[in-house]
């Protein structure tokens, strides 16, 4: 534990006002999640009843990654918003919770990406090397050094080590890698750079791909990791918003990782780009001549990457 001689150099007020603020963003963070968790439930319950209720080994992934991501937002919410006695130990409960949660969160990706890349050996291979990489948030819980905030009894974050970097770091990489390499699949099984006569329709194309395949999801989520990876590398971040960052980080890779594995449960995206193939016409289109999968009948339900999944 860092005692209060150590954040001398920081004004009180200055102090305060980043406990404050801090404060406010972790509200912010759990109602979001705790959101998203409510709204949920019901697709929740579909996409098990389609599993005919067999607990598989994607199910406890997703159930273990909701309830250890929900560990991870709320300790940190009582952990600013309360005066403590064990500040250090109280660091390593939030350290421990986002430590095991980033590893299940990368599971529901690299599962997806092991459908989506089936049939390559080399491939899946890179990206389970990759994925073991993200286990380097362990090191998170080490990371933290608290210090007692004496007037007030609260225990701000004072420091994070630059080895508490490195979780955030892998997770980055392995996301952005996965991200594209099953971008880059799907672009080629649907043969779109042969169509670049037509861009106005070309790009629309893109778009609806990547959303039948779940890919828009995961955009966001590349985005706000290397934003999170680039706050905590940063020496003029405060510690108390890089943990707030980190936070915000695994609650919304939960929030999007489990709402692709849900949509690909009950077939309302593709889990397979070959499902997806999409043929350009030469003349104009319209919406209706690429409907969304029918919920009841879809065939994503019938590929083989779904009953790879389900296996």
């Amino acid at each position: 534990m860092v005692e209060m001689s150590v954040i001398t150099s920081i004004p009180l007020l200055t102090l305060a006002h980043h406990l404050l603020l801090a404060g406010y963003l972790h509200i912010v963070i759990v109602t979001v999640w705790l959101w998203d968790t409510l709204v949920s439930l019901s697709d929740e319950v579909k996409a098990f009843r389609i599993a005919n209720r067999r607990m598989t080994l994607p199910h406890v992934i997703y159930i273990l990654s909701r309830v250890l991501t929900g560990g991870t937002v709320l300790s940190i919410l009582v952990y600013a918003a309360t005066p403590r006695v064990g500040c250090h130990s109280g660091a390593h409960i939030i350290g421990w919770f986002g430590a095991l949660a980033t590893p299940l969160n990368t599971s529901l990706f690299l599962i997806r990406a092991n459908a989506v890349f089936m049939q390559r050996r080399k491939w899946k291979l890179l990206f389970a090397i990759l994925w073991l990489s993200t286990f380097a948030a362990l090191t998170t819980p080490f990371s933290f050094s608290a210090a007692n905030f004496q007037i007030a009894g609260f225990c701000p974050v004072a420091k994070v080590e630059r080895i508490g970097t490195a979780g955030a770091i892998a997770v980055a990489i392995f996301d952005t890698v996965v991200f594209f390499s099953i971008t880059y699949e799907i672009m080629s099984i649907n043969k779109l750079s042969h169509h670049r006569a037509s861009w106005n329709f070309g790009t629309g194309q893109v778009s609806r791909t990547l959303l039948l395949t779940g890919q828009l999801y995961y955009f966001p989520v590349i985005t706000v990791n290397v934003l999170v990876m680039a706050a905590m590398l940063s020496s003029s971040v405060e510690p108390q918003y890089q943990t707030v960052a980190l936070v915000a980080d695994i609650a919304f890779q939960n929030v999007m990782a489990c709402r692709v594995f849900r949509l690909l449960r009950m077939g309302i995206i593709y889990e397979s780009p070959s499902t997806c193939s999409l043929d350009l016409p030469s003349g104009s289109f319209s919406v209706e001549d690429f409907p969304l999968p029918d919920f009841e009948n879809s065939t994503w339900t019938r590929s083989l990457a779904h009953e790879g999944l389900r296996n």
